[in-house]
C-alpha cells in the first residue's frame, strides 16, 4: 500500500478554541508513471497523480468538538 510508507503525523490548531490539539495524518501526494511501448507509441509515458490526503484522527479535548465537526468547520474553511 503506498499510503503507508510517506504517512505523516501532524498536530493542528483547533478552528473553535485556537488550541494545538487536533491530531492529523497526512498522506502526501504521489506520482505514479507508467512506461509503455507500443508500436504505434514507441516510448510513451502516462502518469497518474493522486491528491494529499488529510486524516483527522481525533476531536478536539479542549473544547470537546468530535472530529466530524472540526472537519467539517476544516473544509467550509477552505483548508481541506
Amino acid at each position: 500500500m503506498p499510503y503507508e510508507l510517506g504517512r505523516q503525523y501532524e498536530v493542528w490548531d483547533c478552528p473553535f478554541c485556537g488550541q494545538n490539539t487536533i491530531s492529523i495524518i497526512h498522506f502526501p501526494k504521489s506520482v505514479n508513471v507508467k512506461r509503455s511501448k507500443t508500436a504505434s507509441l514507441p516510448g510513451s509515458k502516462g502518469f497518474h497523480v493522486s491528491p494529499d490526503v488529510y486524516v483527522i484522527s481525533g476531536g478536539c479535548p479542549k473544547c470537546g468538538k468530535a472530529a466530524e465537526e472540526v472537519e467539517k468547520k476544516f473544509k467550509s474553511d477552505g483548508i481541506l
